[in-house]
């Protein structure tokens, strides 16, 4: 009805006096009912070769945003832990009074969506924004609360350069990838990009990182060495 004109058209003028239980049987109204039967048949013909597969896609997407929704977040493994955020990531130690644990990706860093279905981009409708792009978002569930629906669901802005990136860590799943190999133009951008979505916990790497602060703590052990 959005989008097609002749769906939004009313019914026929008097069909009061032609339909119904009434009427089924009356010979005069035989002709403008099988008139309307067949305008009936041809706008149905029309909404399952035309209509129906366009809409599907955005019917699936409700549902896989209600689904996350509803799902816990995801239970890592062992493994799991020590190649995404979870244990890799940046955190205060008291006793060197420093942040520690400090990771870098790489180009050459292999990664790989943390689950399947933990991001799911949809097309948001909006009637008052003629820009697709600025409709796309994307729901993930790492941020969902242990408790039902406690919490809204969590969501990053995606745009047009973004999305091949995107689609591209859906289709080879559950293969890893390097960073490298993402369809996006400078080396920057798709360090920024895996960047976003490790900090969110959505991918992890194949291989645990190196810790740069360990480099560093050598580097000031070597320095006291030679001190004395």
């Amino acid at each position: 009805m959005k989008t097609n004109v002749k769906f939004r058209r009313g019914l026929p003028l008097g069909y009061l006096n032609h339909f119904g239980l009434i009427h089924s049987t009356k010979k005069l109204s035989m002709k403008k009912r099988a008139k309307f039967h067949t305008d009936c048949h041809r706008l149905l013909d029309e909404l399952l070769r035309e209509s129906v597969p366009i809409q599907m896609d955005n019917s699936v997407d409700l549902m896989a945003q209600k689904f996350m929704h509803d799902a816990l977040p995801p239970m890592l493994t062992a493994e799991e832990q020590l190649t995404t955020i979870q244990e890799q990531g940046e955190r205060w130690n008291s006793d060197l009074n420093r942040v520690s644990n400090v990771v870098e990706l790489q180009p050459d860093t292999r990664i790989r969506l943390l689950r399947r279905h933990c991001l799911r981009v949809v097309e948001q409708d909006d009637n008052n924004d003629e820009d697709d792009e600025d409709n796309l978002v994307a729901y993930y569930t790492t941020d969902n609360a242990r408790s039902y629906h406690d919490r809204p669901l969590s969501t990053l802005g995606v745009d047009k350069e973004t999305l091949p990136a995107l689609e591209m860590l859906f289709t080879t799943y559950p293969e890893f990838i390097s960073i490298d190999s993402l369809p996006l133009a400078t080396i920057e951008d798709k360090i920024t990009f895996v960047s976003t979505l490790y900090e969110k916990g959505l991918v992890r790497t194949e291989y645990e990182l190196e810790h740069s602060d360990e480099e560093d703590d050598e580097s000031d052990s070597d320095e006291e060495n030679g001190c004395k």
